[in-house]
């Protein structure tokens, strides 16, 4: 730990997080502070952040400024890719028929199991939901990045290879995610979205 004067060049030792800028805590804070649990909380926020990060292959301490500069860049990625004519279609069993090439029609027309279309035809291949829970997590919160608007836990599980073998883990990730304050619910909490910066 650092000195109080700064010896050896540490500098101080910085202070709890809840202490940062005021006095001790109150009783009554200490209470609220205990039973909120906000030291856990703080732990599963950061897990989170490097979980999210992981999935994307980004460094975990990126700046938000940074961050969003490179969802832009992922972006602009894929609609260059889709200018091509290579679409990772999200959901081939909806988007194919109504947005995709005569080709991927016929490929999606050939399999009675859409969970069967080829890569070929859905131009990706599905990841496998993980076991894990913090894995599920971060699979989750990757997913929801790729809509920009409100997503069911049905329409999510069939992003991934499980599909509906998955929708109910998917369904209790995004139940925990929604009561940490993570993500956003509709009113009758059927659909989902990340939260956007106000």
């Amino acid at each position: 730990l650092g000195s109080e004067d700064g010896a050896g060049g540490k500098g101080p030792t910085p202070a709890p997080p809840h202490e940062v800028g005021r006095g001790e805590l109150t009783a009554d804070e200490k209470h609220i502070f205990d039973n909120a649990l906000i030291l856990i909380l703080r732990e599963f926020h950061d897990e989170l952040d490097a979980a999210v990060a992981a999935a994307y292959g980004w460094p975990v301490d990126l700046a938000e400024d940074e961050v969003l500069a490179r969802l832009v860049a992922l972006n602009k990625e894929r609609a260059a890719e889709e200018a091509k004519g290579f679409v990772r279609w999200l959901r081939p069993e909806y988007q194919i028929p109504r947005f995709g090439s005569d080709a991927e029609k016929k490929q999606l027309e050939a399999f009675d199991d859409v969970e069967q279309v080829p890569a070929a035809a859905a131009k990706t291949v599905k990841p496998n939901f993980p076991s894990d829970t913090l894995d599920q997590v971060a699979a989750v919160m990757a997913a929801l990045a790729q809509h920009t608007d409100n997503v069911s836990a049905a329409e999510l599980a069939r992003g991934f290879k499980q599909g509906k073998k998955c929708e109910a883990r998917v369904a209790a990730t995004l139940a925990s995610l929604t009561r940490t304050g993570f993500i956003a619910a509709t009113q009758d909490a059927t659909a989902f979205a990340i939260r956007r910066a106000g």
